[in-house]
């Protein structure tokens, strides 16, 4: 059967889903809303997306592991994202209104494959490296310059066709920590992921 064929037969099977179901035989799958949603989350795709890392001037990453790195990313979340602190304003015990005092914005969550295989801890070595820079003293140490640990990231979405979508632009980030997959000797002794939570905040100089 020809790939276009099969391609038919599903689409229409798509649009019949509700009568073969429970909520079809009722009559509640037969309404609109519910042939869209079957249709359309029948064919939602995973997002494809690259991170492009310019870390701080004091790393001496080299390019294969920037390169790596820029497709290894399996999950961003956190970017473009603010909130607004709030001051109530009351008279008495009743409130009034709430009113904007400032703007945060939440910690930037990475998580990355391994995907050097001949040194499975370069991912993290990256980052405990990059978090050295902002730790300089170790436990009980102090902290070093903002200039010395800031880097840039350049997040892209895009689409089946490979165009790009969309680019977040944080051009202040450092990370807060750093952490690895857990070891379990019954499935992998590998360190296949590495999650890694970080500040980011606007250029406001």
């Amino acid at each position: 059967m020809a790939l276009e064929d099969i391609t038919n037969k599903v689409t229409d099977k798509l649009g019949q889903l509700g009568a073969n179901t429970i909520g079809g035989a009722l009559g509640i799958a037969s309404h609109p809303i519910d042939r869209l949603k079957a249709n359309v989350t029948a064919w939602l795709k995973t997002a494809k997306f690259e991170v492009n890392i310019f870390p701080p001037r004091g790393m001496n990453a080299s390019s294969n592991v920037l390169s790596a790195l820029t497709l290894a990313c399996h999950t961003a979340e956190g970017m473009g994202a603010q909130t607004f602190g709030t001051t109530d304003v009351r008279r008495g015990e009743a409130l009034l209104r709430r009113l904007p005092n400032d703007v945060i914005y939440p910690d930037l969550s990475l998580g990355f494959h391994n995907v050097l295989q001949r040194d499975n801890l370069v991912v993290y070595k990256f980052f405990a490296e990059w978090a050295s820079l902002v730790n300089i003293g170790g436990l009980g140490g102090g902290f070093g310059y903002a200039d010395d640990y800031v880097g840039k990231l350049e997040i892209t979405q895009m689409g089946d066709d490979g165009a790009r979508v969309h680019t977040y632009h944080i051009d202040n980030f450092y990370p807060t920590s750093v952490s690895v997959a857990g070891l379990n000797g019954a499935s992998s002794d590998d360190l296949h992921t590495v999650e890694v939570r970080g500040v980011q905040y606007p250029n406001n100089d």
